[in-house]
Parts: structure tokens; C-alpha cells; sequence
């Protein structure tokens, strides 16, 4: 690694923000919708505002397209691991540790915050040492033990009674989680092991537990260790009043400040999630709402100009995102009014009552007492309406304009998704027109996005590089292409210039 900037006296406060799934075009789109607003070509972020911007690689140990688990262990711990895995090696014999762990072994605060679950791959990547992510009981026990000082999440625990333990893990983690096994007690699965439940534990490790905004809200300094899990809604459709990333993020500096500084971890989850959907608009509400945490964070460092590092990236790219297409018209996404999976739960109301069976077999189903028994004939026109209720679509003026063969296309898709037809994943064709997607929702979607000038490539992550932006002590070192690994690298010279790190230790059985 290349050596620092001119040494300066460290940072007492680190803010970490990581904008999950958000690539370069997520940015982009997110001024680009910003200024369409005052009918400017681009209005800047308070992100992409920032003296330092560059880029980092996010590729696995084992694949050139990262998943969350690898992408979040490289930037907690600076090491790489394979997909799946987080804070162990490829071969789990070795245990990473992250840059929280040794913030709070120096006596520094720690925070970990996002808007995925208690146990979500990113933010567990700061303090799980597990070989499968997606067993959540170890990767809940390891939060409680990890001792740190303040958690927020959208989401508690997965599995909180360990019940969904595969056979498989079993007999490693009854050795490493000894401790909660409920002792005598008779168990129905096969190993005979049953597991004490997380969320009362929380207590015993010494947390409060936090499950409403008001409660977060009239939460004081001096911070005793809590656990926060209260609703952030998506941007998109959040009410004036909802609990928000940036009034989070206000909170949590708060909470943590310290005589020894704090290290703070912010995910901004529902990019990576809405992308994963296509849902363009949504996304671009979010990046705007992860934005404003980003401006919250830099408000504090004004005010500790000289005491305060705060770095901003991505674990990933989700979703082959590309803007300029169309008729480049970004504003159009305004028009979109419920995120893709509201009007599919509307759709999906309308298909229990609805069927695009004839006559003559409506009548059998009845007779028979079938599935479509006493169901109505389907009609596309019954739904033009929620489309353009959710999305704008429409022939007045102000609404979303289509084409006589985009109409047809929503019409066809009607018809697919009346017939269960993303159901048939071996089918090609259909698998090219939907992605195992609701068709008529995707395709909503895409006439929308493409309207308004963007497309995507994939539901899934792609290879693509991410933006790194940072501010305040030592912020040039970031400069530069980079690998994510070199980001907690660099936070930690800066930070405890006198800690070796990465740190890696046998891992204890």
C-alpha cells in the first residue's frame, strides 16, 4: 500500500457510510433526478461534493461479482474472503478483525446503524466471525457478545430461536456457542439442541431495546449500550413525519460522542434492495434519503473540522444500472407514487378474484369448486387505472405517455401475470422478458425507467467499480483507484496509526 499523506494528528471521530448495492450510475441518477426537479441536467449531492472522489474494485476471494457477506468483510476487516462468508478466511480457520472491534478495544465508541436487519451481511461483516451468512442465530449471538455501544436497524434478529440451523453447522457451533444452549431442556430436533432465544438475552449482555421512534427520539447522552430496531420506511412512500436515515445518523453521533471519539458505521440498505426490483424511481428516492444521512454526517464534521474523517463508498453494484436512454426525461420518475412491490400486492388482490379463463370454464371451476371457482373475467382496462395510479400512465395531460405497442406490451404482460407465467423459469423466452419477475410489474417498471432515460442490466450484483468520497483528516489517502480491502487499511493508519491491522487470529473452537 502506498504510504500516507503527511502524519496528522489522528481522528478522533470515524464515520464509515456504505450506500449497499450503489453504484456510480446510482449516484448519477440520483442528480440527475435531483435537478430534473428545477429543470437542470444535474444537481450535485452533498457526496459527490466532497474534495476526495475516486473509485474502489469490489470482487470476492472466489468471484469477480461480489456478494454483501465478501464486499462487507474486505471493508470492515481489509481482508478478502469468498462469497458467503463473513470475518473468517476461505477455509474458516482464521478469524478477521474488524476496524469496530479494535476501535472499541482502544476505547473508542462503536455504532453500527443500517436499514437492513440486526443481522443483515453488511453491517454483521463489522462483528460476525461465520462461515454461512445466512445462518442468522450465530451471527445474532456474535452481535450480543460483540459488546458494542449502539445498534440500530429496520429488522431484529433472523431465526432468534436457532430453529433453522442447518444439520451441518450444528456440531461446530454447539462447541463455539456453547454458551447459548439451554441447558435440560428436551429439544424435537435431531441433534437434541435447543437453542436459548436472542432477543431475551439482549438484556443479560447489557442492552436496552429500543422498538419505537418516539423511544429512539427521546433517547440522551450519556449512551448506555442499546439496541434500536424501529421502522424506516422507504422514501419513496415514507409519510412526512417517518423515522429517516439522516435523523438516525444525527442520533447516533449524539449518542456516541465520546472523549475517545467514535467509530460509526452507516448502510444505507434499501438502495441494493430496490435495485434488486429494478424499481428506478424508488431508488433514486433512496439515494436521496442516503444522501441526506451523508449530509448529516458532514454537518458534524464542520464542526469538528480537525478531529473527524468521514469516508463514503458502496459494498457493491446491484441491478447493471445505465442512464441516457430514451427521452431522457428523469423527472417522469416522479410520477411513480407506490413502490413495484405495492402495485404488485395490488395486482396479486385483483388476481384472487379475477381470471382469464372463458366463460364455459369459469362455469366448471364453479360447478367443480375448483381454484377459479366464482371468479371474475379479467380484463386489462379494470387495471389501467392502479397503473395509473402507481406509475403515472395515462393519455392527459401531465400523465406518462405511452405508445400503442408499450400499451400492448402492459396488455400482454396483464394477461402473463394473470397466468402465473414468471413461474416457468425454464422457459427462455419468458425468462428474457421477466427475470422470474411479476410481468406485469417488471414491465411497468421498465416503460417508466426508459421513459425517464435509465435501464438495468440484472436483478443481481455486478463487478462493476463503486464510488469512494471522503472528507476531514488524512481524506487524501483515498485518492486513487483502489481495492475495498485498502479502505479500512487506510481508516485504520489514520485512525490508531500504532494498531497493526488487518488482524487476523486462529479461529477458537
Amino acid at each position: 500500500m502506498p504510504l500516507l499523506a503527511a502524519r496528522t494528528a489522528p481522528p478522533r471521530y470515524v464515520i464509515l457510510m456504505i450506500g449497499d448495492g450503489m453504484g456510480l450510475a446510482h449516484v448519477q441518477l440520483g442528480e440527475a433526478f435531483l435537478g430534473a426537479q428545477t429543470g437542470a441536467l444535474r444537481a450535485p449531492l452533498r457526496m459527490s461534493s466532497l474534495p476526495v472522489a475516486d473509485l474502489a474494485c469490489t470482487h470476492s476471494a472466489n468471484s469477480y461479482v461480489t456478494d454483501s457477506a465478501a464486499a462487507g468483510t474486505a471493508l470492515a476487516c481489509g481482508r478478502k474472503t469468498n462469497n458467503g462468508m463473513l470475518g473468517v478466511d476461505c477455509s474458516n480457520t482464521l478469524r478477521f478483525t474488524s476496524l469496530a472491534e479494535v476501535a472499541q478495544r482502544h476505547g473508542k465508541k462503536v455504532g453500527i446503524v443500517t436499514t437492513d436487519t440486526l443481522v443483515g451481511a453488511t453491517p454483521a461483516a463489522f462483528f460476525a466471525h461465520q462461515v454461512d451468512r445466512w445462518t442468522g442465530y450465530p451471527v445474532g449471538a456474535d452481535l450480543l457478545t460483540s459488546g458494542f455501544d449502539f445498534f440500530f436497524a429496520t429488522g431484529g434478529f433472523d431465526d432468534p430461536d436457532g430453529r433453522n440451523i442447518p444439520a451441518c453447522a450444528l456440531a461446530d457451533l454447539t462447541n463455539t456457542l456453547a454458551g447459548f444452549i439451554l441447558p435440560d431442556a428436551t429439544s424435537t430436533n435431531p441433534a437434541a439442541v435447543f437453542w436459548q432465544p436472542l432477543p431475551p438475552l439482549t438484556a443479560h449482555y447489557g442492552y436496552a431495546w429500543v422498538g419505537s421512534a418516539r423511544r429512539l427520539r427521546a433517547l440522551q447522552p450519556p449512551l448506555h449500550k442499546t439496541i434500536a430496531v424501529v421502522d424506516v420506511p422507504r422514501a419513496l412512500v415514507a409519510a412526512s413525519n417517518a423515522l429517516t436515515l439522516a435523523e438516525v445518523t444525527r442520533k447516533s453521533m449524539a449518542l456516541l460522542d465520546h472523549t475517545n471519539g467514535f467509530f460509526l458505521m452507516i448502510e444505507g440498505a434499501h438502495i441494493d434492495k430496490l435495485a434488486h426490483l429494478n424499481d428506478g424511481a424508488a431508488v433514486a428516492q433512496e439515494v436521496l434519503a442516503f444522501d441526506d444521512a451523508v449530509a448529516a454526517a458532514y454537518a458534524f464534521y464542520t464542526n469538528h473540522p480537525d478531529e473527524t474523517l468521514l469516508v463514503i463508498t458502496a459494498d457493491h453494484e446491484t441491478g447493471g444500472m445505465t442512464l441516457g436512454h430514451g427521452d431522457r426525461r428523469f423527472a417522469l420518475l416522479a410520477r411513480q407514487r407506490a413502490l413495484g412491490t405495492e402495485f404488485r400486492a395490488k395486482l396479486d388482490a385483483y388476481r384472487a378474484t379475477h381470471t382469464t379463463r372463458g366463460a364455459l370454464a369459469r362455469w366448471l371451476a364453479t360447478i367443480l369448486r375448483t381454484k377459479h371457482a366464482g371468479q371474475q373475467p379479467a380484463a386489462f382496462a379494470d387495471i389501467m387505472p392502479l397503473l395509473h395510479q402507481c406509475f403515472g400512465f395515462g393519455y392527459r395531460a401531465g400523465d406518462v405517455h405511452l405508445s400503442s405497442n408499450a400499451w400492448r406490451r402492459l396488455d400482454q404482460a396483464f394477461q402473463d401475470s394473470l397466468r402465473d407465467r414468471q413461474l416457468y423459469p425454464d422457459d427462455d423466452a419468458l425468462r428474457t422478458h421477466y427475470g422470474g419477475q411479476d410481468p406485469l410489474t417488471i414491465t411497468a417498471l421498465r416503460l417508466l425507467n426508459e421513459k425517464a432515460g435509465l435501464r438495468w442490466a440484472t436483478f443481481d450484483h455486478t463487478g462493476a467499480v463503486v464510488p469512494v468520497f471522503a472528507c476531514g483528516v488524512g481524506s487524501t489517502a483515498f485518492c486513487g483507484m483502489q481495492d475495498n480491502t485498502a479502505i479500512p487499511q487506510k481508516i485504520m493508519q489514520l485512525m490508531l496509526p500504532e494498531v497493526a491491522f488487518p488482524l487476523v487470529t486462529p479461529r477458537a473452537d
